[in-house]
């Protein structure tokens, strides 16, 4: 299974959370199965932001978003972000959810992700979602 890795999820991988090794199991299966890890741009981004705030280096997560399939904001994924319902949902996690969308379109994806809003919004759209560890 190809997984698409919002920052809740990505950030599971360099500070310890209580989801942190069933998000790292699970991106081992992914890899193991031959499946792709998907990150936005934006994932990497924010991902570098918490990191940073937390007063942890970050060359270990440049190093694990080298080994990844990182996938620009395009103007089509930002014009289908800016139609997303529902309207509540927030913008960063809109451009998260038409990333997994457009990516969708190539490949069956899966949308791994730790915010209830953005989950149910991808539940909505028809794209599958997990929060492993939950």
């Amino acid at each position: 299974m190809n997984l698409y890795l919002d920052a809740s999820a990505s950030v599971k991988l360099f500070l310890e959370e209580t989801e942190s090794a069933a998000v790292k199991a699970s991106l081992r299966d992914a890899v193991l199965s031959g499946g792709k890890i998907f990150v936005s741009t934006l994932t990497v981004l924010e991902t570098r932001r918490a990191l940073l705030r937390n007063q942890i280096a970050t060359k270990e997560a440049a190093r694990f978003f080298q080994s990844t399939d990182v996938v620009a904001i395009t103007p089509l994924i930002l014009e289908q972000a800016g139609t997303l319902l529902p309207r509540t949902l927030k913008t960063l996690d809109a451009i998260h959810l038409a990333t997994a969308l457009v990516l969708r379109q190539a490949a069956e994806i899966e949308l791994m992700a730790f915010d209830r809003m953005l989950l149910e919004a991808g539940v909505e759209a028809g794209v599958r979602v997990t929060s492993p560890g939950l």
